[in-house]
């Protein structure tokens, strides 16, 4: 079973377990698109065709949500064969990192139900908030966001923030008046030249299942 990471410090992880992102987009890398730019000039078709067809999750796949072993392991202990499996996990490079857990380990799963392919900044009002972004609307404006797992003071100054706005729309540090806005800005924080090279992103749409 194939696993997937999502960005802990700004809760994504946590909205895909609660239900409330149910897309996460994945950049094509290089090699996939100098393979479709040459099937599609030998076969007539558009590059989207080619890059989709060499996605690394498929239509239907089940796929595991990958977390450390430390954040699991309530959930971990009731499926251990013997009092020495937990030791065990504890000397494993995944008991913190969750890039080097197995995925037959990982208790939640997401199914693969709709894939596409775009540039990264194509994406819908609608997608935006499906990657996870959040709308607070009052009087017909919108104000949109991302959570940030911070302390009591950083989420302060974002209240601040907020009453500073007055439902205007007005962009602001921590608030947005489109849902892009907020989107290019999570961008921004995961890497900082993304959002400008706008490469090619397969969007997967997926449901919990597990």
């Amino acid at each position: 079973m194939k696993k997937i990471m999502f960005n802990d410090r700004y809760e994504l992880t946590k909205k895909v377990l609660n239900g409330s992102k149910t897309q996460t987009r994945r950049v094509v890398p290089e090699g996939t698109i100098r393979m479709a730019e040459m099937e599609a000039k030998m076969h007539g078709r558009d590059i989207t065709y080619y890059i989709k067809e060499h996605t690394p999750y498929c239509f239907l796949d089940e796929v595991a949500i990958a977390q450390s072993y430390s954040d699991i392991m309530p959930m971990l202990v009731s499926s251990f064969d013997s009092p020495h499996a937990y030791d065990s996990l504890r000397n494993e490079k995944g008991f913190r990192n969750k890039m080097f857990v197995r995925a037959n380990l990982m208790p939640h799963r997401i199914r693969i139900t709709g894939i596409k392919v775009e540039r990264l900044q194509d994406i819908s009002t609608e997608d935006c908030l499906a990657e996870g972004m959040d709308d607070d609307s009052a009087d017909g404006a919108h104000l949109y966001w991302f959570s940030v797992s911070t302390n009591q003071e950083d989420w302060r100054k974002i209240n601040e923030e907020l009453s500073r706005h007055e439902w205007d729309g007005k962009k602001g540090s921590w608030f947005w008046n489109t849902a892009q806005g907020a989107y290019h800005a999570l961008i921004d924080c995961l890497d900082s030249t993304l959002w400008q090279r706008n490469p090619w992103v397969y969007a997967y749409t997926f449901e919990l299942i597990k």
